[in-house]
């Protein structure tokens, strides 16, 4: 009794099965045997009927080929009653004059059910392979497209609309971030509910699928798959489902697979790649915090040390005794260099406030129309306040276009230049300023005879805190540059350094001559 039921049940799945076929294959598979029967009756009188069976098996491969094992076992069953109909006498009825012909009907049966069975399995199996292959190469085309992409989100989008195209279901992707899924990239037309991103938060922590067609959690519309790696679970792929659709069948399964593991794999690769970049900018970070931090220490501790000498030199001196002018004179250097020291000390200061408010944009151009000679003639004046040893020569032409410029930045941009210049020459060298218009910028160029900047470090000697090889025992922190060229380009302009070809550098800027408002901020 249960093996009747069984089989019962059997062969109310498959036909339940065959009626699951396009009715076009069958309709196909009747047309086909009507039109073997209406080319066999004109040709019958001439060609012996047992003969014509070999039609009639042509039609079953041919169906068994394009339409199917079920059209085409239709196929064989209709070409026998066909062929009894219309070609053996008594034709136009069933009955049989030769009883021959039961076994010409019963070889066309069993033959054509042979070919058809065979025949599909054929198609069957061709059409695993090429379902394989298409698998295989949907698999190397989202592999190579996941090599080429740059960042997490960008492989994040591959893997959506890959999938998304190969199995026309809507897909979800979710990664894990404080201790919950959060979802990351879906399909546009997807919106997930609470039992589907509970079955999500299932799958990544029991590392097994769960949703739809699953034991866990079945009643969610989002079949759900972790995306595992070697080392651990990086996050969990769903697949929506559609109402007209089937459930996923096994090849889907097994395509599904390979592409959570190249997914699981990217993702992987694209967070370790992210932390080595953190760590390395930490690196950096702390490496720049140790050098400004023993640059800031050394720059501030000798005209500390300056100014603390000179005043405690000047609080032990005996008031009211009378002091010769020699004892006059040395008090004197010491307040000019306690004086000059703490000028240094707000300069290094200034500096740091200025690259800070630079790189939280915070500078704020007060800009207006200024003539170059004006604009020298202000630097110079503070240049002198700091520096005697060094002549100062300027070359211009009689004439030179207004530029439109933040007088007391760009003031400080050349005081900047002109210490840089006279920190690296030597005494008594003199430090050239030469000015020219060049098509739509008036050019400015510092030219000092000093040791020059080797050619390896010309590149960066814009950088913050980059000093060149021959700057040890020269004071600075290696700000000034850097904070000069964040000036001018936010003027719109641009600075550049050369090595004179006799000895020196040169240290070039561009101001734009313009008659439009430049921004007002960086």
């Amino acid at each position: 009794m249960a093996r009747q039921t069984f089989s019962l049940k059997a062969g109310w799945d498959y036909g339940r099965k065959l009626l699951r076929l396009p009715v076009l294959a069958y309709v196909q598979s009747i047309l086909l045997v009507v039109l073997v029967t209406l080319v066999s009756i004109p040709i019958h009188w001439v060609i012996e009927p047992v003969n014509l069976v070999m039609l009639y098996l042509a039609a079953v491969v041919v169906a068994a080929l394009f339409l199917g094992r079920g059209p085409a076992m239709l196929a064989s069953l209709l070409s026998v009653v066909t062929f009894d109909f219309f070609l053996v006498e008594p034709r136009l009825s069933f009955t049989v004059a030769d009883s021959q012909y039961l076994l010409t009907f019963l070889g066309l049966l069993m033959v054509g059910l042979v070919i058809s069975n065979s025949a599909a399995l054929l198609r069957d199996q061709v059409q695993a392979l090429r379902t394989r292959e298409a698998h295989l190469d949907a698999l190397n085309s989202l592999s190579r497209e996941l090599t080429r992409a740059i960042n997490l989100e960008e492989m994040l989008h591959l893997v959506v609309t890959h999938v998304d195209y190969v199995f026309n279901r809507p897909v979800a992707i979710l990664l894990p971030a404080r201790d919950e899924l959060q979802l990351v990239a879906a399909s546009r037309d997807l919106a997930l509910a609470t039992v589907d991103l509970e079955a999500a938060t299932q799958a990544y922590r029991q590392h097994c699928p769960s949703g739809k067609g699953t034991g866990i959690l079945p009643g969610s519309d989002l079949f759900c798959l972790p995306l595992v790696t070697a080392l651990t679970s990086v996050g969990v792929i769903g697949i929506g489902s559609k109402p007209d659709a089937q459930g996923i069948t096994p090849e889907q399964h097994q395509l599904l697979d390979g592409i959570s593991s190249l997914a699981a794999l990217a993702i992987e690769r694209a967070q370790l790649a992210e932390q080595a970049s953190q760590a390395k900018i930490l690196e950096n970070t702390e490496r720049l915090q140790a050098a400004l931090l023993n640059s800031i220490s050394h720059e501030l501790r000798t005209p500390l040390v300056s100014i603390t000498g000179a005043l405690s030199t000047l609080a032990d001196a005996p008031e009211s005794q009378e002091t010769s002018e020699a004892e006059k004179m040395a008090w004197r250097e010491m307040v000019d260099t306690a004086y000059e020291e703490a000028q240094r000390l707000n300069m290094l200061v200034g500096n740091l406030l200025d690259m800070t408010r630079l790189e939280a944009g915070a500078f704020r151009l007060n800009s207006e129309p200024c003539d170059i000679q004006d604009l020298l003639g202000i630097a110079l004046a503070r240049f002198a306040q700091r520096h005697d040893t060094h002549p100062i020569q300027v070359t211009l032409p009689e004439v030179l276009p207004l530029v439109f410029i933040d007088v007391a930045l760009m003031a400080q941009v050349l005081l900047n230049l002109l210490d840089n210049a006279v920190k690296y020459s030597p005494e008594q060298a003199p430090v050239e300023i030469q000015g020219r218009q060049e098509g739509n910028d008036v050019l400015l160029l510092v030219i000092d005879q000093g040791i020059g900047i080797p050619e390896a470090d010309l590149p960066f000697v814009f950088d913050k805190f980059f000093r060149t090889s021959r700057s040890h025992g020269i004071g600075g922190i290696g700000l000034g540059l850097s904070i000069s060229k964040g000036i001018v380009e936010a003027h719109g302009g641009r600075m550049w350094a050369e090595n004179r070809l006799s000895g020196g550098t040169v240290i070039s800027l561009a101001l734009p001559i313009e008659t439009a408002l430049p921004k007002e901020g960086l």
